[in-house]
């Protein structure tokens, strides 16, 4: 066990070392609604966003669509890594949080199926700039061993050419949760923005030249799906 800490302590500060920590941060915690109690559990998460943005914390959640069964990411963004401790800080001493929190254990509205940390590779990306953003879809890659930054290059050509076609792309290196893993995240304004954006994929002789090039061993992709901001 002290030797997974300490890998893992190693890992964090390799990043932490690197431009990351400067970068936005972003906490995904991913819940299934328990029988019946679907409604408990979205009027539980409207209680915790307002406090949570009571201590300075920008809270977003969405519904999963494809590539799920369903459950719902509650979605916590900071500035910055130093702005996260601080709001750790913030929630350990808040007695609104802990009587919330507290008092939701009693009711298990739902069941946390996991929750993640990954840090925004673009230092200049701000918590708050995700209003406009309503759908998205993301795809989770594992890289080779000691592959990384060439699937962060990859991830930039990537980004350059999605952009270009309407996308907003946002990659993320994941820490707490998810070592070792790269998140692609592809955000729209709506569903048709993403549809229009896919045709044009689909039209698109760089986008064939780059997937016809793809080194099937740089990584692997573990897992993919979209999802729709909710309206509070």
């Amino acid at each position: 066990m002290k030797a997974k800490i300490s890998v893992l302590t190693l890992y964090i500060c390799g990043l932490l070392t690197s431009n990351f920590a400067a970068a936005e941060v972003a906490e995904v915690y991913s819940w299934k609604a328990n029988p019946g109690k679907a409604a408990e559990m979205m009027e539980s998460m409207v209680a915790a966003k307002a406090i949570h943005e009571k201590l300075g914390i920008t809270v977003h959640a969405y519904a999963t669509t494809m590539g799920t069964d369903g459950f719902i990411d509650y979605v916590m963004r900071y500035d910055s890594m130093e702005d996260w401790g601080t709001a750790r800080d913030a929630m350990n001493g808040s007695t609104e949080w802990n009587e919330y929190w507290n008092e939701a254990q009693k009711s298990a509205a739902g069941t946390l199926l996991s929750s993640i940390t990954g840090m925004n590779t673009d230092a200049s990306v701000k918590a708050g700039s995700f209003a406009d953003e309503q759908v998205y879809a993301v795809f989770v890659w594992q890289a080779a061993p000691g592959r990384e930054q060439e699937l962060l290059k990859r991830f930039a050509a990537a980004e350059k050419l999605h952009e270009s076609l309407g996308a907003r792309v946002e990659s993320y290196v994941g820490a707490i949760g998810s070592p070792n893993q790269f998140h692609y995240v592809m955000n729209y304004g709506s569903w048709s923005e993403m549809a229009a954006t896919q045709v044009k994929l689909s039209q698109s002789s760089d986008w064939a030249k780059m997937q016809a090039e793809r080194d099937s061993t740089l990584a692997t992709l573990i897992s993919s799906h979209s999802g729709q901001k909710l309206p509070f």
